[in-house]
């Protein structure tokens, strides 16, 4: 696990966690296999941190930098997000 935070309640939800894994390095082959199971998920791709910082909204992006930090240190980032 490299990033654990707590999101407060703030608008129609509930406080919320959110977690962030590193899930390995995937193989071209594993990659081209990646599909969505879930209706709420239209696709899946596999993208470079820094498309992925043009991709994600500024707290997901926060996040991402935080979970590459995280990975680099070989430690878990937590923290608390009253909203």
């Amino acid at each position: 696990m490299l990033v654990l935070d707590w999101i407060g309640p703030h608008g129609p939800w509930d406080d919320q966690l959110l977690f962030i894994f590193d899930g390995g390095v995937l193989s071209e082959e594993d990659v081209q296999q990646l599909a969505p199971r879930d209706p709420e998920i239209s696709e899946v791709a596999a993208v470079s941190p820094q498309q992925a910082r043009q991709l994600l909204s500024a707290d997901m992006a926060k996040r991402l930098e935080r979970a590459l930090q995280a990975l680099e240190d070989n430690s878990t980032d937590y923290a608390e997000s009253p909203q």
